[in-house]
């Protein structure tokens, strides 16, 4: 959201790096991203329908380890509607699921 990452924003905007974790709650899996070249666009069509799946699917996920349907909204609220889109040039990808590979880079599968 625009209104609780101005500060993200404007960094991204200035070239700064960027770098952009995704995590499994269920089974604590996490890859980390890291790049370049950050863009800040308006939403393309079918990305709202696209946040309110993932929203629902984050809530059925996290649900099952206890935090329901506030906990969810909490989160998520606010997003939807000043929302943009970023995208940016991956330059390394790491994993960071809890355990002895964590922090580990990837590489590419030949």
């Amino acid at each position: 959201s625009v209104t609780q990452s101005q500060a993200v924003l404007r960094d991204l905007r200035a070239g700064g790096a960027i770098a952009v974790v995704f995590s499994r709650p269920t089974t604590h899996g996490t890859l980390q991203l890291k790049g370049v070249r950050a863009r800040i666009a308006q939403l393309a069509e079918g990305d709202r329908e696209a946040m309110r799946a993932y929203s629902q699917s984050f809530g059925e996920e996290i649900g099952v380890i206890g935090f329901h349907d506030p906990f969810n909204n909490t989160i998520m609220s606010g997003t939807e509607e000043d929302a943009v889109a970023v995208s940016f040039m991956p330059t390394a990808a790491f994993e960071q699921t809890p355990g002895p590979s964590a922090g580990q880079p990837l590489s590419p599968k030949s």
